[in-house]
């Protein structure tokens, strides 16, 4: 399961490929895309047009924008990178909505539902505020069309390091972006209205949520994301008998049963005693990228380390009814996106007694509501060996003053963001740990 709702499936032989690509076809599933320079697959909401709080229904929108691209070579390989997009139409960002090159985020404005346009994000990166406003479907699929556009015509191409479209808006500036999107689209958008899309989301905290209709999305914790084919067809077959034959994959790596009405009996199934339906508040929003193991540019394996850290703190700093968002990533690349992580891990190395291991850089303060945050890093190169004991010290500060229910996010805002004598008394087990690195 990957950071963008997707996938992937590992481990398979070349001769098999053909047979597997036709099948996944025959149910309308397509790898088509998924790599090189070019538009990658569009992230909505789990819950779009199926959650309390999804105001418009963004799917079809979706759809209608990925047919301009899915399956036309002109945009095979033509870009100078790749080029991420979402759209949510709910008040909760579940799709990780403002770190994508193009966002389309709920707005309201005169007293019209539709989306607000973000630029410029990548993994771990916010984007920026392109004060556009798309009064319908048809505005957003031309704004879309006059950034691909202009991303294929000017985007960099000599470095790879810096092709991305933040890099483009970074030397010319978000003002005369938005004016050329509105020039080359022959559209003269409105501003910006306000943006509705300001909630964390906490459905997995619960492990169901209800739906419009009645029935529950019921969550399945994946740790790391690393799922079975066999686990995936057996979600398949409860999907059958206890939902409506509907699977969503979420932006944490994880899953839900949509259209249940009998989450007591699923749950007494055999799955959730491999797969929780809430297990920790360690393991509930976990994310890990692919490692060493799968990636090129792995500096540590990354989701034993993910899987054993939450492990570790589950059993010496057991937490009730809060939420800590960790997410791993391998390397600077980011696709664990540590950088909007409540505790952000980054893949390094380090020394220990001059003697090369695997380390992390340990970011906190990362939000993914309110326009989002990127978090800032407290420790870098900290081995892993040791790792584990400050995020230990730093729960146990957590447990002793955070109030009842609070997420890690508020306690955050509360204390890791006051003076600095502050900081140093709340968190006096902390700061010895800090200097030693």
């Amino acid at each position: 399961m990957t950071t963008r709702a997707q996938c992937e499936l590992r481990y398979l032989k070349i001769e098999n490929l053909p047979t597997i690509i036709n099948r996944l076809k025959d149910v309308g599933i397509d790898a088509y895309q998924t790599g090189v320079d070019n538009i990658r697959g569009i992230m909505a909401d789990p819950l779009d047009d199926r959650g309390f709080d999804n105001i418009l229904p963004s799917q079809k929108t979706l759809l209608k924008l990925q047919e301009k691209f899915l399956y036309s070579p002109e945009w095979i390989s033509t870009l100078p990178r790749k080029f991420n997009t979402a759209i949510t139409g709910s008040l909760s960002n579940r799709c990780n909505i403002y770190c994508h090159d193009a966002s389309f985020v709920l707005a309201q404005k005169d007293g019209v539902y539709s989306y607000n346009m973000y630029l410029g994000g990548r993994v771990g990166v916010v984007g920026k505020d392109a004060n556009i406003f798309l009064a319908d479907e048809d505005e957003v699929i031309k704004a879309f069309d006059s950034i691909i556009e202009l991303f294929k015509r000017f985007g960099f191409r000599d470095n790879r390091n810096k092709n991305r479209l933040h890099f483009l808006i970074e030397a010319v500036g978000i003002e005369e972006m938005a004016k050329a999107i509105r020039e080359n689209a022959g559209v003269d958008f409105a501003e910006a209205g306000e943006v509705m899309t300001k909630m964390d989301f906490s459905d997995s905290d619960h492990g169901k949520i209800q739906l419009r209709d009645g029935t529950f999305g019921v969550h399945i914790v994946v740790p790391s994301g690393i799922f079975t084919g066999s686990a995936l067809i057996e979600v398949a077959e409860l999907g059958v008998n206890y939902g409506d034959e509907e699977i969503r994959f979420d932006m944490e790596q994880s899953l839900y049963i949509l259209g249940v009405k009998d989450v007591e009996s699923l749950l007494n199934e055999n799955l959730f005693k491999t797969y929780k339906n809430v297990n920790t508040p360690y393991f509930n929003h976990l994310i890990a990228c692919a490692g060493t193991q799968h990636c090129p540019f792995g500096v540590i394996e990354n989701k034993n380390d993910a899987i054993a850290m939450s492990k570790y703190l589950s059993e010496k700093v057991p937490l009730d009814n809060s939420r800590v968002r960790m997410y791993w990533s391998v390397c600077v690349k980011g696709c664990g996106i540590h950088g909007l992580a409540d505790i952000g891990f980054e893949g390094c190395k380090t020394k220990v007694d001059g003697v090369t291991e695997g380390g992390v850089n340990i970011s906190l303060g990362g939000k993914i509501a309110s326009e989002g945050v990127e978090g800032h890093t407290v420790i870098k190169s900290a081995p892993l060996r040791y790792a584990n004991f400050y995020v230990k010290s730093l729960m146990l500060e957590f447990k002793k003053h955070k109030k009842k229910n609070e997420s890690f996010e508020k306690f955050n805002d509360k204390v890791l963001h006051t003076k600095e004598e502050n900081r140093a008394e709340v968190f006096s087990e902390i700061i010895p740990f800090i200097e030693l690195y």
